[in-house]
């Protein structure tokens, strides 16, 4: 629950077989990254989807961006952060509106 002002911020799964791929078949499966079962494809959401839940509760959309890799920290894990492509993976806030 949000009072009105209040920001919501989320780094989210896109819902696509490219980013089923990235997540469960890479990191999990290949990569080993991450556990297997980790990531749940039923709770990825597609960015359109997220917008018209937010319609539905009064949050203002503010920025979204893309996160993808962005190198490798010195202990050999891959890094994220700000990417062009929301394909798989994308973050940003929304700021809670007064009930009209």
């Amino acid at each position: 629950m949000l009072k009105p002002g209040g920001v919501f911020a989320y780094d989210t799964i896109n819902r696509n077989p490219i980013a089923s791929f990235a997540t469960i078949t890479m990191a999990e499966d290949v990569l080993r990254l991450l556990p297997q079962g980790t990531h749940d494809p039923g709770m990825y959401i597609r960015p359109s989807e997220l917008l018209a839940e937010f319609d539905k509760v009064n949050l203002l959309p503010g920025p979204m961006t893309g996160l993808g890799p962005r190198g490798i920290s010195k202990r050999g894990d891959p890094t994220f952060g700000p990417f062009p492509s929301k394909m798989i993976l994308y973050m940003g806030i929304a700021v809670k509106q007064a009930a009209q």
